[in-house]
């Protein structure tokens, strides 16, 4: 019966192989590839599972992703690479050698067609996710006529650990940041192969969401990646996932962990603890003869580092003074972000949620700042949530963008779970809606019509670095002045000045909790 069972399987993952309509050789310089024909009368293709980096192991690990080479033959691209380990409910799974990007494209192999270029950051609060689930298909994307490219990068402390010995064997003495130096490395391969894609490397659009959306925001403040890319879209930027590597608050705002202050370095060298009794390069020469996996087992809070270097500030701290990329961007958070982090906002009364607040921003600020967030504990600690870790760094990005020249817009939202009425609009629900990847089950004709117009604004502005195009409800620029925003749900409106009360609350309570350049 087993062997049956086998010759069945074998059987039926062959017939599954001859109904894929495979495409022609592309001849990108990365090397010669073959990928699927999702659709013959619009010639989309998909190209899945194209390395862009030598693999991160054995002496690579934790070092900045290093180029590959153009490979010999024929590459068949049918299949996503594997994603970053990572782990779900204590087991860990995954493969170190990570660093793959997947490409939809209805112009392979026409150079001159130029078509703009969308490239997708995950989120996963960088521990988690890949680029290659099925709700993140560039099916209606490519229909209209952009190319996408999403991308795997390492997550966790693969992908971000900080550490004295590895800075001391750095050429630049930094350490931390390699998830973000990976995806810098894929924009890089898309500038130099985009073009046998049908792509225009100088129309390039990275959006991103939640840690996607933050790395988005980091790549524009950070000096390696200028020119990489043209346009931008955070998606509900979680903004405070920082450390400075020596002496810096690590501002953390989760409220079961509020206040912790510690350094990346301190951090990483208490991780590293846990698995060797040896210090310095010792302990990391013993880590990487490890198994990837087993490193695992001892949980790492993945966190951007900012070195003066590599990453020179906070980003947040660049926005305000305008230091960022000035190229059009998007920046928007959906109505109800903290539904999604119950385990984050669990305060049993009143008296508890204000604790918390005073444990993190002190007495006096902790206190003030309460009073912005009136109520029961449950939607203030949700509201406080939804507000302090993402709507407030948004502001504070689109106010940066008034101080350069190029054009922003601020988008909320507000279309209602129907599965879960209660959860409101949480985190991340919009990302289905952008890609156009709602569920059928899930689907009413106004969460088509609505995932339609998200899909062509974001699409439209991948093209012209403005989303508004005539058969559209118009989409406002933000400014200093009118802080005008478009609540995306079933009914499309322009508000203006989001919550205006309670950023204005969190402008003076986070006054000096980063420490001025």
């Amino acid at each position: 019966m087993i062997g049956l069972f086998c010759f069945c399987t074998s059987s039926l993952t062959q017939q599954v192989e001859a109904q894929r309509l495979r495409t022609g050789i592309l001849h990108p310089p990365a090397g010669r590839m073959v990928g699927e024909i999702l659709e013959q009368s619009t010639d989309l293709h998909v190209y899945r599972g194209i390395p862009f980096a030598k693999p991160p192991v054995k002496e690579l690990r934790w070092r900045p992703p290093q180029p590959l080479g153009a490979w010999e033959g024929v590459r068949d691209c049918l299949e996503n690479g594997s994603q970053s380990v990572q782990t779900w409910k204590g087991t860990a799974y995954g493969n170190e050698d990570c660093l793959y990007l997947n490409v939809w494209t209805n112009r392979a192999g026409k150079p001159h067609a130029k078509l703009p270029v969308m490239v997708w950051i995950h989120g996963g609060g960088w521990t988690g996710g890949n680029g290659g689930r099925s709700y993140y298909s560039g099916t209606a994307i490519s229909r209209r006529g952009v190319i996408l490219v999403t991308v795997n990068y390492r997550l966790g402390a693969m992908g971000f650990l900080a550490h004295e010995a590895l800075a001391e064997e750095s050429k630049r003495g930094i350490s931390g940041n390699y998830g973000l130096m990976d995806n810098i490395l894929a924009l890089q391969w898309i500038q130099k192969n985009i073009t046998a894609f049908g792509g225009d490397p100088e129309n390039v659009t990275i959006f991103g969401e939640s840690a996607g959306g933050a790395t988005v925001s980091a790549l524009c403040c950070i000096p390696e990646a200028n020119g990489l890319f043209h346009k931008a879209i955070s998606q509900s930027p979680w903004m405070f996932g920082y450390t400075n590597p020596l002496a810096a608050r690590n501002i953390v705002h989760q409220t079961e962990k509020i206040g912790e202050v510690e350094s990346g370095e301190t951090s990483g060298q208490r991780w590293v603890g846990k698995f060797t009794e040896k210090t310095g390069a010792e302990a990391i020469a013993q880590l990487r003869a490890m198994d990837a996996k087993q490193l695992f087992k001892g949980y790492y809070p993945a966190k951007l580092t900012v070195d003066n270097d590599f990453l020179p500030d906070h980003p947040l701290e660049m926005f305000k003074r305008g230091e960022q990329f000035d190229i059009p961007m998007i920046v928007g958070t959906t109505q109800h972000e903290g539904n999604y982090f119950q385990g984050g906002v669990s305060v049993k009364d009143r008296q508890a949620f204000v604790g918390k607040l005073k444990g993190f921003y002190g007495e006096t600020r902790g206190s003030d700042l309460a009073q912005a967030f009136p109520g029961a504990a449950k939607p203030a600690a949700v509201q406080f949530v939804t507000d302090a870790w993402f709507v407030h760094p948004a502001r504070i990005m689109l106010l940066g963008m008034d101080k350069v020249s190029s054009p922003a817009y601020q988008f909320e939202f507000r279309r209602v779970n129907h599965k879960d009425p209660t959860k409101g609009a949480p985190h991340a629900i919009e990302i289905r809606y952008v890609f156009n990847s709602l569920q059928d089950a899930e689907t009413r004709p106004q969460d088509q019509q609505l995932s339609d117009l998200c899909t062509n604004y974001w699409t439209q502005f991948a093209k012209t670095g403005n989303p508004n195009k005539a058969s559209q409800p118009r989409w406002p620029v933000y400014t200093k002045k009118e802080r005008a925003f478009l609540a995306l749900d079933h009914k499309v409106q322009i508000f203006y000045d989001i919550n205006r009360t309670a950023l204005d609350a969190l402008d003076e309570a986070n006054q000096g909790l980063w420490p001025a350049k």
